[in-house]
């Protein structure tokens, strides 16, 4: 028993030494020259640093390069009592088992990760410092596309003399730990300086901030820039509040200019610019291809259209939507010189300030206005032209559930060669001027042809019709389907009935088969489909 036991015993002895043994083979290795990490013989005895070694990078300032995958080390130390410079490049990997130092130690460290590729740290990102005295001079700069994973800490500037710079256009992502600008805990100075630039397009995606406070010390600072995000797991919107407010961060380099919210990354908070509101000028802005009116990049000058510019829609027949709220704006032409089409649909809305064109020089526009969308124009409502000669299409069709809104003419087909269709399912409302199909006056014949169609369940309430019967132009006509109805303020009876008479008001498509009263909406004269007649043996 006692021999077996003590085998047992050296077994478990002589396992021990060997990790011991394997321990005290762990090497402090430096690089010696300019040159490729993977080159065995820019290192110190020849050999690449393995998941044992520390990778020392302090040769005067040198440059050390990487663009393939690296033998896993256990540190890096980037500028150690001497400057230094490493670069990742394009395809390089590098992953970092215990801890990545950029400057340490009385020098200067800079390190850059280039798009495409990738650093991983499994403990701690130490940048401009270790806690030590020393002045420590640390850079890390990751460019759009590349990324860089930390599992621990982020301590930047943990020295008293430490100076950290850390630029993200790519992704900077933490997994554990706790953010430290200027503290090597979270919690008190430590006399060093950090800045922090996420610059645009650039996330820093944190683990943790401490809600104390302590996170950003005096003299380090945030910086958002453009579209650039700093994500945090959770609730800490009042927390970046106080930070902000205490001057920690900054939106476009003015302090305190950033956001919260949990919205944009639903479960995070998401930390970025205020964005200044862009300079209304007057002036005509281009769509230029099919998408969303909200898109600000498919604008020429790169935002939404205001309520001082003329919103053009006439980019090669393309179809553009609008599913939000707009901002007001001036005029909008959809088909100028060239075709365009116009959806609003279910939750958009639109207010033209001025004038809205629905076709407009020689050209086709096309509008539909879905279920559950908004229109409203302050000026005239012009489809098929604008009393030009040239041939001009315009369609215009409101989806039940969906309203137009104009308070002065509509002008319908009113130049010579204009052709004007308008279905109505849901509502069309003129609070001014008169309407006018073929005629840009309603009073003299434009040459041009409109379709005024009230469909089954529509309603159409006009502000006026001319009396001597010239709002509806030879070949023109409004024509009333089902349980549409066409509604007038005042007593237009007998005008409506002239306008019937004379073939320019039909029902269910037969000219002359409508129907007026002053009862359905008291105030209004109501038009409608005339009912057909009982006959003496009950039968229609």
């Amino acid at each position: 028993m006692w021999s077996r036991n003590f085998l047992i015993s050296t077994c478990i002895s002589l396992t021990l030494l060997a990790c011991l043994a394997s321990h005290t083979d762990a090497a402090d290795i430096r690089y010696m020259s300019n040159g490729d990490w993977n080159t065995a013989s820019g290192w110190v005895g020849g050999a690449i640093p393995g998941d044992m070694d520390r990778a020392i990078l302090n040769w005067g300032g040198n440059t050390v390069t990487l663009a393939a995958q690296a033998p896993d080390v256990l540190d890096v130390r980037i500028g150690q009592d001497e400057n230094s410079n490493l670069q990742v490049n394009a395809g390089g990997t590098l992953n970092v088992l215990n801890r990545l130092y950029v400057g340490h130690n009385n020098s200067t460290g800079t390190m850059t990760v280039a798009s495409g590729a990738v650093v991983n740290v499994t403990d701690i990102l130490w940048v401009g410092g270790n806690g030590s005295p020393q002045a420590v001079t640390g850079t890390l700069t990751i460019e759009a596309g590349g990324t860089v994973n930390v599992g621990n800490h982020l301590w930047w500037s943990a020295g008293a003399a430490g100076v950290a710079t850390v630029n993200i256009s790519g992704n900077l992502n933490q997994t554990g730990g706790i953010l430290g600008l200027g503290t090597i805990d979270a919690s008190n100075p430590s006399g060093g300086v950090a800045t922090v630039n996420v610059n645009d397009g650039g996330v820093l995606a944190l683990n943790n901030i401490s809600g104390s406070g302590g996170s950003i010390q005096p003299g380090s600072i945030i910086n958002i820039f453009g579209s650039g995000q700093v994500t945090i797991p959770g609730d800490f919107v009042s927390v970046i509040g106080t930070y902000a407010g205490n001057g920690y961060f900054a939106g476009d380099g003015v302090v305190g200019n950033v956001q919260a919210d949990l919205t944009t990354n639903p479960g995070f908070t998401t930390v970025t610019v205020v964005q200044a509101a862009p300079v209304c000028m007057a002036g005509n802005v281009r769509y230029m291809n099919s998408g969303d009116w909200l898109t600000a990049s498919n604008w020429q000058t790169g935002n939404v259209p205001c309520e001082l510019e003329t919103a053009i829609l006439n980019w090669g027949n393309n179809t553009v939507t609008l599913n939000g709220a707009a901002p007001d704006v001036y005029q909008v032409r959809i088909g100028q010189d060239e075709d365009s089409t116009l959806e609003v649909n279910a939750g958009g809305s639109l207010t033209v300030v001025q004038r809205l064109y629905v076709g407009h020089n020689n050209s086709t526009g096309t509008m539909l206005v879905a279920n559950g969308a908004v229109v409203n124009v302050t000026d005239i409502l012009w489809v098929g032209g604008n009393g030009s000669p040239a041939a001009v299409t315009g369609t215009l069709t409101i989806e039940a559930g969906g309203e137009v809104n104009f308070s002065n003419h509509l002008w319908a087909a009113a130049g010579a060669a204009g052709l004007a269709t308008i279905n109505v399912s849901g509502v069309l409302n003129q609070t001014g001027g008169i309407l006018g199909l073929g005629t840009i006056d309603a009073v003299n014949p434009s040459g041009g042809v409109a379709t005024l169609n009230v469909e089954d369940g529509g309603v159409l309430n006009l502000f006026n019709i001319h009396a001597a019967g010239t709002s509806i132009q030879p070949g023109s006509i409004l024509n009333i389907n089902g349980s549409g109805q066409v509604t007038l303020p005042g007593d237009f009876e007998a005008v409506i009935a002239d306008y019937a008479s004379n073939g320019y008001i039909a029902g269910d498509g037969v000219p002359g088969n409508i129907q007026t009263n002053l009862t359905s909406n008291p105030g209004f004269t109501t038009v409608i489909v005339a009912p057909l007649a009982v006959n003496d043996w009950g039968l229609y």
